[in-house]
C-alpha cells in the first residue's frame, strides 16, 4: 500500500512484483532455462514446489504445511546457541557432524504429494537440546542429523513431484532450486 501511495504522488506507474514468482524466474535470467521445469522455491517464509509453465502461469504440486525451511533451520540454529541466519553456520558444523547418531523424524515421506512439514523436526531437535548437556560435538552432530533429515525429506518430495509432473503429462524439461541468499558480513 506504500508503494502504490509513493507511485500516485509521484505520478508514476506502479508496477506489482509477485516475489515468489520472481525467485521462480530468476534463473532465467542467467541461463536458458526453457518452460515448463519444475521448481523448488525455498525462501524463509515458503517453502513449495512449482510447475513453471509460462510467466503468471502456476501449477503447485504442494508446501509446506506448517514452517517454512528456512525458518526451521533458522530456529533449530537459535536452539543450538548458533546465530542467524542459520543454515549456514547448520551446514558448516554439520561437516564436523555424524549425522547418524541422533534420528530425526521425516514427516511427510513415503506419502504421496509434495507438502512438507517441518514442525515435528523443530520439536525433535528442541527435545535432544534439552537432554543433551551440548558439547561442542553434541552441537556438530545435531546440525549433521539435522540436515540429512532434511535432505531426506527433499529427495523424497523431489521424486514424488517428478512423479506428479508425468501424471500431469508435463514433460518437464529443467528443476531448479531457487532459495533467498542472505550473505554474511563478518
Amino acid at each position: 500500500m506504500m508503494a502504490k501511495a509513493i507511485a500516485h504522488v509521484a505520478q508514476k506507474p506502479f508496477i506489482a512484483v509477485n516475489h515468489l514468482e520472481a525467485h521462480a524466474l530468476v534463473i532465467r535470467l542467467l541461463h536458458e532455462v526453457k518452460f515448463p521445469f519444475l521448481v523448488l522455491l525455498i525462501s524463509g517464509g515458503h517453502c513449495q514446489f512449482l510447475i513453471a509453465q509460462d510467466v503468471g502461469k502456476y501449477i503447485k504440486l504442494g508446501e509446506t504445511l506448517d514452517d517454512s525451511l528456512g525458518e526451521a533451520f533458522d530456529k533449530v540454529a537459535k536452539m543450538l546457541g548458533l546465530s542467524y541466519p542459520g543454515g549456514p553456520l547448520i551446514e558448516k558444523l554439520a561437516k564436523k557432524g555424524n549425522g547418524a547418531r541422533f534420528k530425526l523424524p521425516r514427516a511427510m515421506i513415503k506419502r504421496s504429494g509434495c507438502n512438507f512439514s517441518f514442525s515435528g523436526i523443530k520439536t525433535a531437535v528442541k527435545n535432544l537440546v534439552q537432554k543433551l548437556e551440548m558439547s561442542e560435538q553434541d552441537v556438530c552432530d545435531v546440525c549433521a542429523s539435522f540436515q540429512e533429515c532434511i535432505s531426506d525429506i527433499l529427495l523424497d518430495r523431489v521424486s514424488n513431484a517428478i512423479i506428479m509432473a508425468e501424471s500431469l503429462n508435463i514433460k518437464i524439461n529443467d528443476f531448479v532450486i531457487t532459495a533467498e541468499l542472505q550473505q554474511i558480513i563478518s
